[in-house]
């Protein structure tokens, strides 16, 4: 596959998607239905491709024309371009590139479809224990648990989320709502049954002076912090057994895969602990509650 063409293709579908984020977009005459027609048009064009995962891509990118690509890379970039000089774009722009967490509490609202989390809570952001960061030019795989060759191992999978403790987390570079190619954002949730992964990090980014966001529309549980890095004291917590096979048969993961999750997760602890690396094992709700029926 033409992996150039593919991420090109995808850059087209993440504009429309900021043009869906923009809360100012209107005052340039893109309002929803208007937004809307343009990516029905440009999924035409691109043959459903935004349907596609990245395993089934393959002959849809083959098959747009050349000079198709190139009319929508450049009709999308026109519109982005003419909505990016509204000033406060502009000054979230700004407070973006310098991290700037009080302007950004102040802007944001102005940009994008955001609701402001003031009151300090606990945020979760999990990761998978794959080799190659989660999707290709933001297109998921088709199934997020890595295969058996994909792993990586039980250290490297630890040592993955220690940078994260020590270095911060990196914003996202796939398609989500409220973020452009300009301003990223960190994703976290607020329950951690809906995290990534085995491993994940708490934190209270509030609490430590960032600002937090819920976006008006998508899932619930999700929130954002726009930051070139969010850099604050995170705690290590692994998934118990338990709640690995809790998860994996609410999810449908099949037996002979669910034997191999658990033993990597096994795997995982003994490490954890042979290293002496603070963590906190987490278990599901039911088992808590047996656990304090029995004091």
């Amino acid at each position: 596959m033409d992996m150039s063409k593919l991420c090109r293709m995808k850059m087209v579908e993440c504009n429309i998607s900021a043009l869906q984020s923009y809360v100012f977009a209107f005052r340039y005459g893109y309002d929803f239905h208007r937004v809307r027609q343009l990516g029905n048009a440009i999924d035409t064009d691109f043959l459903g491709f935004r349907d596609g995962s990245i395993h089934q891509l393959e002959g849809i990118v083959n098959r747009v024309e050349e000079e198709i690509l190139e009319h929508w890379e450049k009709r999308t970039a026109a519109i982005l371009k003419e909505l990016q000089t509204y000033p406060p774009y502009q000054q979230m722009c700004e407070a973006y590139r310098k991290n700037d967490q009080q302007a950004i509490a102040q802007h944001a609202e102005a940009v994008f479809h955001v609701i402001p989390i003031t009151k300090p809570c606990a945020m979760y952001h999990g990761v998978y224990p794959r080799k190659q960061a989660r999707g290709i030019c933001g297109i998921d795989f088709p199934n997020e648990w890595p295969s058996k060759e994909d792993h990586i191992t039980p250290d490297e999978y630890i040592d993955r989320l220690q940078t994260i403790q020590t270095s911060g987390l990196l914003p996202s570079e796939g398609m989500h709502a409220t973020i452009d190619q300009n301003i990223r954002a960190v994703f976290m949730v607020d329950n951690h049954k809906e995290t990534y992964g085995l491993l994940f990090v708490e934190m209270n980014p509030v609490e430590h002076n960032y600002s937090l966001f819920q976006p008006e529309y998508g899932d619930y549980y999700e929130f954002v912090v726009y930051t070139p890095q969010l850099t604050i004291p995170m705690k290590l917590c692994l998934k118990s057994a338990e709640y690995t096979h809790q998860y994996l048969e609410e999810n449908g993961i099949r037996k002979k895969e669910q034997e191999g999750i658990i033993s990597y997760r096994h795997a995982v602890e003994q490490r954890l602990r042979k290293r002496g690396i603070p963590f906190t094992l987490i278990e599901p709700e039911y088992i808590k509650k047996l656990r304090e029926a029995e004091k």
